[in-house]
């Protein structure tokens, strides 16, 4: 049995991947928890995450 999550994505992450793409624009559960903390004491709640261009 796999657990599914409803797929929510803001108006700012719809538009994200209509301009950048799929493959640029993360915003699945495990990118978030991945990217949400650093080295600070700080944690952020984030919608989506993008990849920088190479």
């Amino acid at each position: 049995m796999s657990l599914i999550l409803p797929d929510k994505k803001s108006p700012v992450v719809q538009d994200l991947h209509r301009l950048l793409g799929g493959g640029k624009v993360k915003s699945d559960v495990s990118t978030l928890k991945a990217y949400a903390v650093d080295a600070s004491i700080y944690r952020l709640s984030l919608e989506s995450y993008c990849s920088p261009r190479i």
